[in-house]
């Protein structure tokens, strides 16, 4: 009896992580995206680009913190952008995922340029007692227009 009661609050548990995360996400504001649970995913864009050059250097940052304000994983899209007043045009993207939680693990992750633009297609695993229960997708997206503006 004992064991069916266990197995039955396990298959609950489970169940109820199933529910995937981007489905319970409400947007506070253009920064920061809270979760049903308490958790957050932090947004920003970083410009390293070097001085007096029609170069852009920067990435798109996600940071994933659970309700405690651990941060969990970082994702970063790499872009480099070239523009002259006129056009632009990215020359290169990649994306990186730093897991700081081990109930994490990245699934896919495929990046794109398109013009003057880098996509990267993200899903990422959660664990729990060793069973995956939910897949998060993200979509991260970095711009930069003819002006050398990064959106």
């Amino acid at each position: 009896m004992r064991f069916r009661i266990l197995s039955l609050v396990i298959i609950m548990v489970l169940l109820i992580g199933l529910a995937p995360v981007n489905a319970l996400a409400t947007t506070s504001d253009d920064n920061v995206v809270h979760f049903d649970d308490g958790s957050y995913l932090k947004i920003s864009i970083k410009d390293v680009s070097p001085r007096a050059t029609n170069t852009r250097v920067a990435y798109r940052q996600y940071e994933y913190f659970d309700s405690s304000d651990n941060l969990e994983w970082v994702a970063q899209l790499h872009c480099t952008f070239t523009y002259d007043g006129t056009t632009s045009s990215c020359t290169s993207a990649s994306c990186t995922v730093t897991i700081y939680d081990s109930k994490w693990y990245e699934i896919s992750n495929t990046t794109t340029r398109s013009g003057n633009t880098a996509t990267t297609q993200l899903t990422m695993g959660r664990k729990l007692l060793g069973i995956t229960v939910s897949k998060p997708q993200y979509t991260i997206t970095l711009t930069c227009d003819k002006d050398g503006n990064l959106s």
